[in-house]
This record gives structure tokens, C-alpha cells and sequence, in this order.
């Protein structure tokens, strides 16, 4: 499995800039402080309630799209934040954290969406390129613990350098997620379509299954 090019000058480009650098410079933007005050309200009135919901996946996804729905970032936005959040590592509860990406992932395809619906109404010609070909890159690599949930109800390209997590791609409905490094169990949990590929190694593919999952080239679901 390899990650696609375009992921692939991304992520050496990101490593190229010292992370503390990079850190450094997008702490002071007023997107990440957006996402933050986005991200403390989430973790502070959503993540510690209704933890017996049989649908719970749902509920905080959906939760922290409403939380962040106000917010313009583009993909960029997504894997910068996710370096913001390293130093909340300690927090309990602190592993959900993989659904508020899975969420800002989810809302930041659906406006593309729609603004890919405008631009075909307007025949611009020079917006070729559709949102189902926007692939998102996860780096983990840093992190000491483990997250969540990334790739919940999934239906884009979504690119993960390190620790995928427990439950990656539950729910998910299409697109590719391509994982260079671990996972944890429950993989594809209740996956109805879509493909996940892994370079490395996981413990188990969750219940309810339906959707094709490769580990290091060779199909085992």
C-alpha cells in the first residue's frame, strides 16, 4: 500500500518545518482558536454524556458538527489542529477526540460539496477537480496515546501516517482510508461500503463488516 503522491509531498512538506515550528505559527491563527473554543465546548458538554446511547458514533459526530458548522478551515486546517491537540493527551476521555476529526473531516466535505453543486450550475469550467478526489492527511506520529473513531462514517480519502486507533472507519460508507502504521481493534466496525488499506499491523476487524479491508496487500475482509 502506498499513499497517493499528492499525500505524499503533503506529509514532506509538513516534516521538512520542525513540528514545535509549525506549532509555533499556527497556534496564533484565529481559525485554530476557533477550533479550539469549538473543540473545549465538544469535549465539555458532549463527550462524557450519553456513553450508554447504542448509537453513540452518531451522536458525537453529529455533535461536533454542530459545534464546528459556524467555522471556515479548509483540509489543511484539519491536520494542523490535530497537532494542537497533543498537549490534551492526559485528558480523560481524551481518545474520543478521533470523532471530532472524523466530524470536521465529514462537514468540510459537505460544504465542498456543495460549493463543487454551485460551481457546476455556473458551468466554471476550471473547477474539474470534484470533492470525492480530495484526499485528507492524518499524521499521528507524535501522539502517545491512541484515538477513536477516525474515519467515522467515512466517504472520502482519508490518508493516516501512525497509531490509526480502535474502531477506524466505523460506520464507514465509502471512499479509502490508507493507514502507515497501527491499528487497534474493531476495524471497520459496522462498514457498509468503502475500502481500508493497512501498512502495518492491527488486532481485529469489528462485527458487521461489509466493506473490503487489505493488511499489508493481502484482502482479509
Amino acid at each position: 500500500m502506498k499513499l497517493t503522491e499528492t499525500i505524499e509531498e503533503e506529509y514532506a512538506n509538513v516534516k521538512e518545518i520542525e513540528i514545535e515550528t509549525y506549532k509555533e505559527t499556527y497556534k496564533n491563527s484565529s481559525i485554530h482558536k476557533d477550533l479550539l473554543t469549538a473543540y473545549e465546548k465538544w469535549s465539555k458538554e458532549y463527550v462524557f454524556k450519553e456513553t450508554s446511547l447504542i448509537d453513540y458514533e452518531v451522536f458525537v459526530v453529529q455533535s461536533g458538527i454542530e459545534a464546528i458548522k459556524e467555522i471556515e478551515y479548509d483540509k489543511s486546517d484539519i491536520t494542523n489542529f490535530l497537532f494542537m491537540l497533543e498537549k490534551f493527551q492526559d485528558r480523560e476521555k481524551f481518545f474520543r477526540t478521533g470523532y471530532f476529526i472524523s466530524a470536521m473531516i465529514d462537514h468540510h466535505q459537505r460544504k465542498r460539496e456543495k460549493k463543487y453543486k454551485e460551481y457546476e450550475k455556473k458551468d466554471q469550467k476550471e473547477h474539474k477537480k470534484t470533492p470525492d478526489t480530495e484526499d485528507y492527511l492524518i499524521i499521528t506520529e507524535n501522539f502517545k496515546k491512541e484515538l477513536l473513531g477516525l474515519g467515522a462514517f467515512n466517504k472520502k480519502n482519508l490518508q493516516i501516517i501512525g497509531n490509526g486507533g480502535a474502531y477506524l472507519g466505523i460506520c464507514m460508507q465509502s471512499g479509502t482510508i490508507r493507514v502507515r502504521g497501527s491499528l487497534n481493534h474493531h476495524v471497520g466496525h459496522k462498514m457498509t461500503g468503502g475500502r481500508i488499506e493497512i501498512e502495518g499491523d492491527m488486532s481485529f476487524i469489528g462485527e458487521r463488516c461489509n466493506g473490503e479491508i487489505y493488511l499489508n496487500g493481502r484482502k482479509v475482509n
